[in-house]
């Protein structure tokens, strides 16, 4: 392989496809990003197997932003005069908010839908630290990129709640979305 053009930061490059290769000569793993860039097409390394020097061995630790089908389209959903659309998405979030406690909605959004269920924000009257599994997450967002809505359940409730109030502790990106983990995997968190 040859280099066919080098790409800076804050270059944006359109990734087109996720080649997940498996070495005939190892059986280890390689995940390659097919890419476009000012009119060239070609492939950038995203991750693979790495050599261990703890277990004198290399690893196979590759890293595939949609494992598990992770991101496919589980629904859409109408709401008022927006369309959402539901992707899944399956990781555990924290909750913080200024308020005692972060409303669950039937529907995302707040226009058209019901509060179902609240759950307290942490650290607040005398909770720990509030954590929730996520299940899904809204492709649209309000207004802000963090603004994503995000399905859970709760108290055997299954509703919405605003991503604004969601905190990833870890300092990667908030959401386990492909395209926030390639950037952050890349060196460039969102």
């Amino acid at each position: 392989n040859q280099v066919l053009v080098k790409v800076t930061l804050d270059d944006r490059v359109d990734i087109e496809e996720l080649w997940l290769v498996q070495s005939k000569k190892d059986l280890l793993h390689y995940v390659w990003l097919k890419v476009s860039y000012n009119g060239v097409r070609g492939f950038v390394y995203y991750s693979g197997a790495y050599y261990s020097n703890y277990y004198k061995k290399y690893i196979d630790g590759y890293s595939d932003p949609y494992q598990n089908n992770c991101w496919e389209i589980l629904e859409k959903i109408n709401v008022g005069n927006r369309t959402w659309t539901v992707r899944k998405v399956y990781q555990g979030l924290s909750i913080f908010s200024e308020n005692d406690f972060i409303e669950v909605r039937d529907k995302p959004g707040v226009v058209d839908t019901t509060v179902i269920a609240e759950i307290p924000s942490s650290y607040k009257n005398g909770n720990g630290q509030t954590n929730i599994i996520t299940e899904a997450i809204t492709e649209e967002y309000d207004g802000s990129y963090r603004n994503r809505w995000v399905r859970i359940t709760v108290a055997g409730k299954t509703g919405w709640i605003s991503g604004a109030y969601l905190s990833a502790e870890r300092g990667g990106p908030t959401y386990y979305i492909p395209e926030d983990w390639i950037a952050f995997l890349k060196g460039d968190a969102p």
